[in-house]
């Protein structure tokens, strides 16, 4: 934006479209946690994950209507306004929303191993399968990239037993995976761009 440019009538368009994105992703958030809090304690053998949405336009609580978002973001612009004008920076909106996370009351950023952090990834997928399952009504493929890198034996294990919940699931690993899963699975491998099967 140019110095003599007035961010005014950018200000009105950022407010009502950025007030649906943020609606919308409250909106989401809402469904995914529950799901993926549940995967995690799963997973984790009884650790509590929380997810918590942060937008930078309003409060939380005021999520749930579209107009509240609205009238909160108009006013947190208004006081910006001088910032924004100096730094040629717009620092409300969706593009400055954030999520955390935390395990076990603390902060995942900061205190989570690389183990929690990859349970927590791989509950966020889970969750958004049962999302997609519910929404299409029908099971979506599950597709897990080295699920089984950074988890202990453990969570290893709990994985492989919520398998069962799911329809078709495709895993991909460069190391063999826990002896547990070859049992009720089939294996390929992939040697120059080919597949094949391994007995």
């Amino acid at each position: 934006m140019r110095a003599e440019s007035d961010p005014d009538p950018y200000n009105e368009l950022l407010i009502r479209t950025g007030s649906i994105i943020t609606h919308n992703r409250a909106e989401f958030l809402k469904r995914l946690s529950q799901p993926a809090t549940d995967h995690y304690y799963d997973l984790s053998g009884g650790s509590e994950m929380k997810i918590t949405y942060q937008p930078s336009a309003s409060d939380i609580d005021q999520c749930d209507s579209r107009e509240m978002i609205e009238d909160s973001f108009r006013t947190k612009i208004t006081l910006h306004d001088t910032q924004e004008r100096v730094t040629k920076k717009s620092v409300v909106g969706p593009h400055r929303d954030d999520i955390s996370f935390t395990i076990r009351g603390f902060p995942a950023r900061s205190h989570a191993s690389r183990g929690e952090w990859r349970t927590g990834a791989i509950s966020l997928k889970l969750a958004v399968y049962h999302l997609m399952r519910e929404q299409k009504g029908t099971e979506p493929i599950l597709l897990l990239d080295e699920v089984f890198a950074e988890l202990d034996e453990k969570r290893a294990h709990a994985m492989i037993e919520s398998f069962g919940k799911f329809g078709q699931v495709f895993l991909t690993s460069a190391v063999t995976p826990p002896s547990a899963l070859l049992k009720n699975s089939r294996s390929f491998t992939i040697v120059d761009g080919r597949v094949e099967g391994v007995a």
